[in-house]
C-alpha cells in the first residue's frame, strides 16, 4: 500500500471563484470582498470559457454585459462544459428579461449592481457549498466491484464517493471533478500499477493518491484514509472497533455478494451464532446484518451502472438482487433515484456521485 501526496498549488485548498467583468474596478472589489477564496478574473467571455475549460472552478460571477461573446451565451457554454458549475449573474437595473432567460439556462442566482458585500458573500458561499456537495470527496478506482463496495459502504454515509474502472479514458474529468482522495486498487502486476499511479498523479495533481496492493486489510486502508483526509479522523476509531468478526464478515460479503445469502450464511462464515453476530453488527456498524448486505449490493450496482453497459437485469443478477424490480426499489430507497436515471445523469456528466443516502446507517461507533 503506497501513498502519493499531491503537491497543491498556492491556495489550492480554498474554493475557486471566477469573476467575469470588463470593469477592472469591479473585479478588484470582488477580490477584496472574497478574501477567503481564490479569485480568478476574466474581462471577456472568451477568457472566462478558457478558464473553465482548463482548471477546476467552484463558482462563477458573470456580468451579463461583457465584450465579445454575449453573457447569456457564455452561461449556456459554461453549462455545456460543466453542468454542475454554479453561475451567479451580476446585472444592472433594467435587465429583467435577460435575467429571466439566464435563470432558465441554469443560473444559480443573480445580484443587481451595486450589490451589498454581505449579499455577495452569502450567495457565493451557498453556491460553493452546493457545488462541492455534488463533487465526490473520494474517487475509488478498481475492476473489482467487491473492493469498491467494501470501501464505499463505509465511506458513503459520511462523505461523497464516486467510482471508476482503471481506464484513463473513462476517469472523471479533473477540470470538473477534483476529488480530495483517489484510491486505486490495481489487481495487476507492480510495474503496470506503478505506471497507472503516475498517470493518476498527473491527471489529479491536486488530489492525494492511495494505491492499494493486494492483499490488504480494510482497517489499514481506513487508517491511511484518515491521514489523507483528517476531517474523517473518526474512521480510525471505527476501524479499531470493527474487530476480527466484522472484518471477516466484510471479506466474506465482498467475495460472495452475488450469491443468495441469508443471516445464517453470514453467521456461519464468521463462526458466530446469528444472534451474536447480529448484536455485534448492530453495535459497531449501526445496521442489521441484512441491511449491511443490501447496502453492499447497492454499492456494487451503483458502480456497475456508472462503469458498464450491462442491462439493469444483468446488473441486478450480478449484484445479487432477486430481479431488476428489487434492485430498482432498493436504489430508489437509498438514493431517491431509479437506476436508469442515475446512469443517465452519470453519462451526461450532470451528476457524478450520488447525494447522501436518504436512509443512511447510523453512525459507526
Amino acid at each position: 500500500m503506497t501513498i502519493r501526496n499531491a503537491q497543491p498549488e498556492s491556495g489550492a485548498n480554498r474554493p475557486v471563484v471566477l469573476a467575469v467583468d470588463d470593469d477592472k474596478a469591479v473585479l478588484e472589489s470582488i477580490r477584496m470582498i472574497l478574501e477567503d477564496y481564490e479569485v480568478l478574473t476574466a474581462t471577456s467571455g472568451a477568457d472566462a470559457l478558457a478558464v473553465v475549460r482548463s482548471r477546476p472552478v467552484d463558482c462563477v460571477l458573470l456580468d451579463l454585459l461583457i465584450p465579445g461573446i454575449d453573457g447569456l451565451q457564455v452561461l449556456a457554454e459554461i453549462k455545456a462544459v460543466d453542468p454542475g458549475l454554479e453561475v451567479i449573474l451580476v446585472s444592472g437595473l433594467g435587465q429583467p428579461q435577460a435575467v429571466a432567460t439566464a435563470m432558465k439556462l441554469g443560473a444559480f442566482e443573480y445580484l443587481v449592481k451595486p450589490f451589498a458585500e454581505e449579499d455577495l458573500l452569502g450567495l457565493v458561499a451557498e453556491a460553493v457549498n452546493r457545488r462541492r456537495a455534488n463533487v465526490a470527496t473520494f474517487l475509488l478506482i478498481s475492476d473489482d466491484a467487491g473492493v469498491i463496495a467494501s470501501l464505499a459502504v463505509i465511506l458513503e454515509p459520511h462523505t461523497t464517493v464516486a467510482t471508476a474502472v482503471p481506464r484513463l479514458d473513462m476517469l472523471p474529468d479533473p477540470r470538473r471533478h477534483a476529488p480530495l482522495v483517489v484510491i486505486y486498487d490495481s489487481g495487476v502486476a507492480a510495474p503496470l500499477a506503478a505506471n497507472f499511479v503516475e498517470r493518476l498523479h498527473e491527471r489529479y495533481s491536486r488530489s492525494e493518491i492511495l494505491a492499494l496492493r493486494r492483499p490488504f486489510q480494510l482497517h489499514e486502508v481506513l487508517q491511511h484514509i484518515t491521514i489523507l483526509a483528517p476531517s474523517l479522523w473518526d474512521l480510525s476509531v471505527r476501524a479499531s472497533r470493527l474487530g476480527a468478526p466484522l472484518l471477516r464478515l466484510m471479506d466474506f460479503v465482498a467475495k460472495s455478494y452475488h450469491q443468495p445469502l441469508g443471516a445464517q450464511d453470514l453467521a456461519r462464515a464468521v463462526g458466530y451464532s446469528v444472534h451474536h453476530l447480529a448484536h455485534i453488527a448492530h453495535e459497531r456498524l449501526g445496521v442489521s446484518l441484512m441491511e449491511y448486505l443490501t447496502r453492499f449490493r447497492f454499492e456494487v450496482a451503483r458502480h456497475l451502472l456508472a462503469t458498464t453497459d450491462l442491462t439493469i437485469d444483468q446488473i441486478a443478477d450480478e449484484a445479487g438482487f432477486s430481479n431488476a424490480s428489487h434492485l430498482s426499489r432498493v436504489f430508489l430507497s437509498f438514493s431517491g433515484r431509479r437506476p436508469g436515471d442515475y446512469r443517465h445523469r452519470v453519462r451526461i456528466g450532470g451528476m457524478w456521485p450520488l447525494p447522501r443516502m436518504l436512509r443512511p446507517p447510523r453512525t459507526y461507533i
